[in-house]
């Protein structure tokens, strides 16, 4: 059979496979999903502990070394490295290349399993495998800066943009950076407090003893359960500064506030700091789901930024730092072009 004599002679044949093809093209390329690279497996996991005020050698000696030795027994296991630090062990497992992605979760709870179980660690120390997240890629990075907002302002509000940016179905994990830490911080005179007889030990015990945190028990009557619920814990900082201290063996009673300075603050040193445009401000960093279509998600972003930028208030402004969207579009676009004029072209030759 001539294929060729054919298709010319069943020209409408041929012409109904032909558009059948394309239609079924366009609807699939519509479809297919769209990002800068393909999804990869990364094998490779950190093991980090903390040891505070410990030398490098003393966190080898005593974290590090023992860490390792547990790793090893792990017959996946590829390469082994560490890094000792002041205060910190860094043990970083990469897995051979034969373990498959459905198979690395087992291998990695097996491998949490085994440190948790690890004998003559220091008291209080506690391995952390940290597995997840290594090798996310965030494409898309928007962010929050103020004028005359404090962090904490500012990072309510960032947490309410990223309810609405979490629930875009396209989008797997959307971080925050640059968000700092509150923390209240009780700054005192070691001469003043002997002179009312404490110590910083006692002083600290007596708070801690006052900030009930531990649940109260149940009470069963009859067929219900009464739920109780200690009262003590601190609400607001007044409540810090207002708390009673016993003084001079427990002879008197003075303010917290009276005899120490009581303040809220940030962490400092911050852990990370974010500026953009030279304006300190929180980001969110957005994660795309496997097999989606990262144009599609930066459109339904820019939607979420346009709700926001009618809501946030005067001195709270939200933009894009970061649009791989817009990188890959361009890409898909310019390629695209080649295609129809490479098309173009055989078909004027063909027919010239």
């Amino acid at each position: 059979m001539n294929i060729t004599a054919f298709a010319i002679e069943k020209n409408r044949i041929t012409i109904m496979l032909l558009l059948s093809v394309m239609l079924t093209g366009l609807a699939i390329y519509s479809s297919l999903s769209r990002d800068s690279m393909p999804p990869y497996s990364v094998r490779v996991a950190n093991i980090v502990t903390s040891f505070p005020g410990a030398s490098p050698a003393r966190v080898e000696l005593l974290v590090s070394d023992k860490v390792e030795k547990v790793a090893q027994e792990l017959p996946e296991l590829k390469e082994l490295t560490s890094t000792s630090r002041t205060g910190i062990s860094v043990v970083t497992v990469t897995l051979k290349d034969e373990v498959q992605q459905d198979q690395m979760q087992a291998v990695w709870d097996r491998l949490r399993r085994k440190i948790t179980l690890i004998d003559g660690l220091p008291q209080g120390l506690h391995p952390d495998l940290q597995d997840d997240g290594i090798g996310d890629v965030y494409g898309i990075v928007v962010g929050i800066t103020s004028d005359g907002f404090s962090y904490a302002e500012m990072k309510e509000y960032a947490d309410k943009i990223k309810d609405d940016l979490i629930k875009i179905p396209e989008a797997a994990k959307v971080a925050l950076g640059g968000s700092q830490e509150e923390r209240v911080f009780v700054e005192f005179d070691n001469a003043r407090l002997k002179e009312y007889g404490l110590s910083s030990s006692q002083l600290q015990s007596i708070i801690t003893s006052t900030n009930i945190l531990s649940a109260g028990g149940a009470v069963i009557v009859g067929d219900q359960r009464i739920i109780l619920e200690p009262t003590g814990n601190f609400n607001a900082i007044d409540d810090i500064k207002n708390m009673l201290v016993p003084v001079k063996g427990g002879k008197q009673l003075v303010k917290l506030g009276d005899i120490t300075t009581v303040r809220k603050s940030y962490i400092d040193p911050a852990v990370q700091i974010v500026r953009i445009n030279g304006k300190e401000g929180v980001s969110m960093h957005v994660n795309l789901k496997k097999d989606a279509n990262m144009i599609l998600l930066g459109n339904k972003i820019n939607f979420v930024i346009s709700k926001w930028e009618k809501i946030l208030p005067v001195g709270l402004e939200l933009s894009r730092i970061s649009s791989l969207d817009i990188y890959i579009d361009d890409k898909i676009k310019g390629f695209v072009a080649n295609l129809m004029q490479s098309i173009g072209i055989v078909l004027v030759v063909m027919l010239v």
